[in-house]
């Protein structure tokens, strides 16, 4: 077995200039597979991107389909929020000066003659009065 200058021991019958040689060999074939590949990923990065300003331009088209279709749309929803405030704001008034009298009775009943003569006299001797009557 012979060895190399810096101590490693070559086996069977390749000197240590073959070897080198070999290992030069694998260098070089490593450094084209190294290029092979960056050209590879650049080539599929440049693929994604297309495909990535091909979906853009897309969503852009379609975004602008949209705005066109929201302003023709948009004055009719105006005019239906228009009709229903006017429509429904009479009902609404009207319900809300029901339910406006019914929390007037609640807190404020008309007491009558006979309901007042039952009430029992208050213990500090002063006349019992509904806070609604003055």
């Amino acid at each position: 077995m012979s060895a190399d200058p810096i101590g490693f021991h070559l086996q069977g019958s390749t000197t240590w200039k073959e070897a080198a040689m070999d290992q030069q060999t694998i260098a070089y074939g490593l450094t084209w597979l190294g290029t092979a590949a960056w050209v590879l990923c650049f080539w599929w990065m440049h693929r994604i991107s297309t495909r990535q300003d091909a979906l853009l331009t897309e969503l852009r088209d379609l975004a602008q389909t949209q705005q066109d279709i929201l302003r023709e749309v948009h004055p009719d929803v105006g005019e239906i929020k228009e009709h229903v405030v006017e429509e429904q704001g009479a009902q609404i008034n009207a319900i809300a000066e029901q339910v406006t009298q019914v929390a007037n009775t609640v807190a404020c009943p008309k007491t009558s003659a006979h309901t007042r003569s039952m009430r029992p006299p208050r213990e500090d001797g002063g006349d019992i009065r509904h806070p609604c009557h003055f």
